[in-house]
């Protein structure tokens, strides 16, 4: 009977080929009978004479059906994504990016699954959950360095919108790879500031100088030569203005703790430092 069917669905459609609900009964027919390549085909047909038409969400039903197909293949993926685009509807790209990317991970399919996650991670800088997804990636596949990178700018972005709680969780995460990665301790210290925890704050910032000091930190080493007051010859230092004889308090804590990291290791790391009150 679905062969019957098949034959009278195709002459009706040879007759009226906008026809959609024929279409969709074919579609449905091949798909019975276990006819994929035919499906895909009548499918894609259909879909771009919609997208034509500017019928985009009727589009998207249709390449969904490719799914009852084949769950797992990337492709229908990519195309909703790009219709979705298209029609601005950003939550819903970023939704079918999410659901590309747990086909591609279960696929293993490591380069697909990091290109995946930066398109969508461009889609929508902000979304947070994209930007964890991809630092567990790179932290599974063993890549360090870029889980580092990728975590550094998530907690950045989770500061920026008083995520507190969130960027602390990033932070242990991201000191867990690299105990001596500054700019998460300054990241650190910070928090703790704006949490009113003033000694832990100034605790990071000496940890912070002390790491920088004995050279436990990457960077570019300083051009010239080594910091010595020989070195700058016809300044005027007033001799009272050092570290011994600065009062630190609540309110300069932050202040000193940056300041000594930048004079333990010049051009090293905060440069130029510029304080601001």
């Amino acid at each position: 009977r679905l062969e019957e069917a098949e034959v009278a669905l195709l002459e009706g459609l040879a007759l009226v080929p906008h026809d959609s609900a024929a279409r969709d009964e074919l579609i449905t027919v091949l798909i019975r009978t276990g006819d994929q390549e035919r499906a895909g085909e009548q499918i894609e047909e259909a879909a771009g004479r919609l997208l034509e038409e500017n019928r985009s969400p009727e589009a998207i039903s249709l390449y969904e059906r490719l799914f009852e197909l084949d769950a797992d293949r990337p492709e229908p993926y990519r195309k909703i994504i790009a219709i979705r685009q298209r029609m601005g509807d950003l939550d819903g790209a970023l939704t079918t990016f999410s659901r590309l990317l747990d086909v591609l991970e279960t696929a293993g399919e490591t380069a697909q699954f990091e290109q995946a996650a930066q398109d969508a991670m461009a889609l929508d800088p902000d979304n947070l959950a994209m930007r964890q997804r991809l630092a567990d990636f790179y932290q599974g596949t063993g890549r360090r360095q870029e889980a580092e990178s990728v975590l550094l700018a998530l907690a950045a972005r989770q500061l920026e919108r008083d995520q507190l709680e969130g960027a602390e969780a990033t932070l242990d995460k991201l000191l867990e790879l690299n105990p001596d990665c500054v700019p998460a301790r300054a990241h650190r210290a910070e928090l703790m500031a704006r949490r009113g925890k003033n000694e832990d704050a100034l605790s990071e910032f000496r940890r912070l100088a002390g790491a920088i000091s004995s050279g436990k930190v990457g960077g570019p080493a300083a051009p010239g030569q080594p910091f010595s007051t020989g070195n700058y010859e016809g300044i005027r230092l007033i001799k009272e203005y050092n570290f011994e004889s600065f009062i630190v308090g609540g309110r300069n804590n932050f202040a000193h703790a940056t300041a000594m990291a930048v004079a333990r290791a010049p051009a090293r790391n905060y440069n130029p430092l510029f304080l601001y009150s």
